[in-house]
Formats: structure tokens, sequence, C-alpha cells
């Protein structure tokens, strides 16, 4: 999986939600086909949104995705999918992105590995070289 692996395919939305929801949300001349590459986009969007929040904690690309993180993903897919989604679904993002929120400050955990934060310097700065050659004392006179 890379950085860029999505957390949930088309056929898990289809599991998920339906045929029926993806023909609704893709073809509005009722076609009879799922418009695949508007359903990509929707993913590749969620996946996105999402890795930015687990960067901040998370080594990328993540080594199994969590049954929570895919049906996060799985609100967000749908709600991408709408140029003007239901209020249910709305809801249903903006709970997805608290959650986000949460995971990448930590009060919720996925049970992945964490990235190693760069070790911060307490106290003083110390800085450390040679000794001045121009000083007060050795500019004395000029």
């Amino acid at each position: 999986m890379t950085a860029s692996s999505p957390y949930i395919t088309t056929p898990d939305l289809e599991a998920r939600f339906g045929r029926d929801f993806l023909l609704n949300a893709t073809d509005p001349t009722n076609t009879g086909e799922v418009n695949t590459a508007k359903v990509e986009r929707a993913i590749a969007d969620a996946t996105s949104l999402i890795n930015s929040y687990l960067g901040k904690r998370y080594l990328l690309p993540v080594p199994n995705v969590p049954d929570a993180l895919q049906r996060i993903a799985a609100d967000l897919v749908r709600y991408f999918l709408f140029d003007s989604p239901s209020e249910d679904i709305s809801k249903r993002h903006d709970a997805a992105q608290r959650w986000l929120r949460d995971v990448s400050t930590g009060v919720v955990s996925l049970g992945l590995p964490e990235s190693k934060a760069p070790a911060s310097a307490v106290g003083a700065v110390v800085v450390d070289g040679p000794p001045r050659l121009f000083t007060r004392k050795t500019m004395e006179g000029y």
C-alpha cells in the first residue's frame, strides 16, 4: 500500500451502500452504469483528506486499514459524490472530520504504529564554535 492507496474501494462502497446508491450518485441520466471516474475521484479526495489528518500522527502508508477508518472513508466518499449532499450525509461528513481531528491529536487511537516525533530540545540554546576573532577588546582603537 502506498501513501496514496485508498482506504476504501468501489466494491467496498457497493457492499456498504448498494449498487442503487452508486447509480443514484453517479448516473443522473439513468444509463444503468456507475460512473467509475466520479467514484474514483471521490475516493481520491477522501484518501487525501484522511492522509492530511493521519500524517500528523501515523506513518503513511498505514500497514492495514482499521474498520473504523474504512467507515470514515465511506462517509467522506459519499459526501464527495454529491454536489448537494443531503442533511444526513453532511452530518456524517462533519462527524468524520471531527473524528479525524481527534485521531490527529491523539484523543482517538487507531492502534497503528505512530511516527517518531523529532526530539525537542529542552532548556537553553547552546551555540558551539571557535572563539571570536573580533571583539570589542581586539577592535579597540579602530
